[in-house]
């Protein structure tokens, strides 16, 4: 047998073989050690996140919760649904107005979305009737904010600002020794809605019927093109001929677009002319109802890149644009909005007819704060619930988070880790502090 260096073949092959063998356990070995050490950091980074956002929204809702039961009755207000939840740090509701917190799921970024800021409430303010006249064509499907990667789609950012202005009123509602009564509907206006070019969603409707209204909106799924016309037609009508009797309420209509009316679809008989002329002829119907007259706004909704809205006229529909020198109001009660802003412009509006000043302390801008996001861009918030109970007279918060790392779904199982916290909170757990 020939020899190598002292070694025969076959011995030589045995022992690279062995050695092989042994690297490749020993590979084994590292790789498996530092799976583990990464699915341990990766698990320890997701309890960090999960006990830091539960312990910063328990510490302020325990202070709302003692102030509860120092007789402010709208110190905790939760989103039916339960996917938010507003503190108010200070009386709301009996017309002083104060400084509130709010904490709500952004379905979108996957985050916990805190938008805090300064409500000032007149004393007194009559019941208000509110239509939502919503674009669901097909280019609501586009990105909204080119920034975001993955980018949402417009017409998700519009289900949650809509979600969240109607949670305004919800909280309004419950707020005051006189609250207002107020009510909401909605309707979607696409070429979908064959014949008529859009549908009633819901009729006006009382707070207690608001998650009906959020869940039709939730479901809105867009395509074809738009027949605006139709959409305030209905609305006009449903504002005009849903009265109760011996109830007075301020009516008002807020159109969202995000392009150019282009179908005729179907309304009055007095009007006539393009699609956009149409939808402004229906506005107007509405302003000029007599002592039923209703008070437009409207939103064009564009993208961080570029607009592709008819902004004037959407102006006109709100009474904001000037004929004679062919200018624009902006912000009076037309607004061009891309779609990150798109809640915090709602809440401006809703601020304006109910005659509440919302401010962020420090800043000339009104309007609320611009919302931050409570958990690190390592982790997913994919489950967000504040729930108010009351138990033999005891009220309740129970808040529920889960938390994932980043991309859950697609990653290898040493990359991911999920937790569930959830914390129970009455009014015996306020120490004043």
């Amino acid at each position: 047998m020939k020899k190598i260096k002292g070694f025969t073949l076959v011995e030589l092959l045995i022992t690279i073989s062995i050695l092989v063998i042994v690297f490749g356990m020993a590979s084994t070995i590292i790789i498996q050690i530092i799976h583990a050490n990464s699915k341990i950091a990766v698990q320890r980074q997701v309890i960090l996140e999960a006990r830091n956002a539960i312990e910063v929204i328990a510490r302020q809702t325990r202070v709302a919760m003692g102030q509860r039961n120092q007789g402010q009755a709208d110190a905790i207000v939760a989103d039916p649904g339960g996917s938010s939840i507003q503190i108010n740090q200070s009386p709301i509701g009996n017309g002083t107005g104060g400084d509130y917190v709010s904490y709500s799921l952004n379905p979108l970024t996957h985050e916990i979305e805190v938008t805090t800021g300064n409500i000032q409430n007149g004393t007194t303010r009559e019941d208000l009737d509110i239509m939502l006249i919503l674009d669901t064509t097909g280019s609501m499907t586009v990105c909204g904010d080119t920034n975001r990667k993955p980018c949402g789609k417009k017409i998700d950012y519009m289900k949650g600002a809509a979600d969240d202005f109607i949670d305004y009123f919800t909280t309004q509602d419950s707020q005051g020794v006189s609250p207002p009564q107020d009510r909401i509907g909605a309707v979607a206006f696409s070429g979908c809605y064959t014949p008529t070019g859009a549908t009633k969603l819901n009729s006006l409707t009382y707070s207690s019927s608001f998650s009906s209204i959020k869940n039709n909106i939730d479901a809105l799924v867009p395509c074809d093109n738009t027949s605006m016309r139709s959409g305030i037609y209905q609305a006009v009508q449903e504002l005009n001929s849903n009265i109760i009797v011996g109830r007075t309420a301020k009516k008002v209509a807020i159109v969202l677009s995000d392009g150019i009316a282009n179908l005729n679809g179907t309304g009055s008989s007095s009007c006539s002319g393009v699609p956009t002329d149409l939808a402004v002829c229906e506005a107007n119907i509405g302003w000029g109802a007599g002592n039923n007259n209703i008070e437009f706004y409207s939103l064009g909704l564009g993208t961080t890149t570029s607009t592709g809205i008819d902004q004037i006229t959407l102006a006109r529909i709100a009474h904001d644009y000037n004929a004679v020198t062919g200018q624009i109001t902006p912000d009076d009660r037309y607004y061009y909005v891309n779609a990150t802003d798109l809640k915090s412009v709602f809440l401006k509006i809703a601020g304006k007819i109910t005659n509440d000043v919302l401010s962020c302390p420090g800043s000339a801008t009104p309007g609320p704060c611009p919302p931050y996001e409570l958990t690190s861009s390592q982790v997913d918030v994919t489950g967000a619930q504040f729930q108010q109970s009351f138990t033999s007279l005891q009220p309740f918060v129970t808040i529920t988070l889960t938390i994932q790392s980043k991309n859950f779904g697609s990653s290898p199982d040493w990359k991911k880790a999920s937790v569930t916290v959830q914390e129970v909170i009455s009014s015996r757990d306020y120490s004043g502090s």
